[in-house]
């Protein structure tokens, strides 16, 4: 199997949680708009906005104009009770702004350059284009292509998105990995023929039964760099 992921061509990665840690980069804007005497575990807050995102994302399917940016304030706003806290509309944008200072796993970036060398590398992401851009230039983070909801007119794990993508790059799914720290988005890539490989993060899958699931690869350590070492040294 490992020799059949190698000969292929592209790369697609999800973006947040796979690549990057979105948690300690949320809970502190979350404590940073927090009023004075609230006492909220606010990283627990920042799982419970983000697992709204999931609920709500796939909802939109295919061919909607409804940007990441918009999801993600809906979410906010639904999470907190609409609004329970009294966030000002200014604290509100900043919080979800705040999603572009996600930082990259320690494994990410060097992993990322390694794989560029021969695999075409790409984000397949339910974020946006410019936040991808955005959050990429301050991590001094290259991409061959970045591949967004908005770009791509969908959320995943609609099954449009990701043949958009392949479609964009003259690619066959046999010749395209999906590497996610999802099992859902991994569970929709391969029923349309491209190969999975799992990468587990620490603040993803929490609580899925990861047997029900089937991958062509997990790397069970060393995130980016470990996929590295599996698919080119």
């Amino acid at each position: 199997m490992e020799n059949d992921l190698k000969q292929a061509k592209a790369l697609f990665f999800d973006y947040f949680g796979t690549v990057v840690d979105w948690l300690s980069p949320i809970a502190n804007a979350l404590v940073e708009n927090a009023p004075a005497g609230c006492d909220v575990d606010w990283k627990e807050f920042a799982f419970k906005w983000r697992s709204s995102f999931f609920t709500v994302a796939p909802t939109l399917g295919d061919g909607n104009s409804v940007t990441f940016e918009e999801v993600q304030r809906r979410c906010l706003l639904e999470s907190s009770s609409n609004n329970q806290w009294g966030w000002s509309e200014d604290q509100i944008n900043n919080l979800v702004q705040s999603w572009v200072l996600v930082v990259p796993w320690e494994d990410s970036a060097l992993g990322l350059r390694k794989l560029r060398q021969k695999y075409i590398c790409s984000t397949l992401s339910n974020g946006s284009t410019r936040l991808l851009v955005d959050a990429s230039k301050r991590q001094n983070m290259e991409w061959d292509m970045f591949f967004a909801s908005d770009l791509l007119q969908g959320y995943k794990p609609a099954p449009e998105v990701y043949q958009r993508a392949m479609k964009v790059l003259r690619l066959d799914p046999h010749e395209c990995i999906m590497v996610a720290a999802h099992a859902y988005d991994l569970k929709a890539a391969a029923a349309l023929g491209m190969k999975t490989i799992y990468i587990p993060r620490a603040t993803e899958d929490l609580g899925v039964n990861l047997d029900e699931y089937r991958f062509d690869k997990t790397i069970s350590s060393g995130g980016l760099m470990g996929l590295a070492s599996v698919l080119i040294d």
